[in-house]
């Protein structure tokens, strides 16, 4: 099927505002990998840091992944999440990140395990398909 160009650059202008993480209070699985921090000041570092090129993003992902916290554990790392609640949410916007184009928050995510921030991506593909 062929869309007019008009017709699709208004649909992705409008996917762009659905765009949206889960609602604070839902519980369920984060099952994508993705960076969860201690802080989410050290996750805005680390997407600051993509904006200079994946190497410097990288760079400063593996200096908050060396640093341990209190439990002995990174401040940062990759992960997926079994289980946890939503908390607030913080609008990244829109991300080029390893040539890539993303929506992304910082999200606040609690469980029986303690609480961290995590870096919620959705390409414009997912966010069409979540909108629908």
């Amino acid at each position: 099927m062929k869309v007019p160009l008009a017709m699709a650059v208004s649909l992705l202008l409008a996917v762009s505002a659905e765009a949206q993480p889960p609602p604070q209070g839902w519980i369920g699985a984060l099952s994508k990998p993705s960076i969860l921090c201690d802080t989410s000041a050290q996750v805005q570092s680390i997407v600051e840091a993509f904006a200079h090129g994946t190497d410097a993003g990288a760079a400063r992902f593996f200096e908050f992944f060396r640093l341990m916290n209190a439990k002995h554990e990174p401040t940062c790392a990759i992960v997926t999440v079994s289980v946890a609640e939503t908390g607030e949410s913080q609008t990244l916007g829109h991300l080029r990140i390893g040539g890539g184009d993303f929506y992304g928050w910082i999200l606040h995510v609690e469980n029986r395990v303690g609480d961290g921030y995590y870096l919620y991506l959705e390409s414009p593909a997912e966010a069409l398909k979540n909108s629908i």
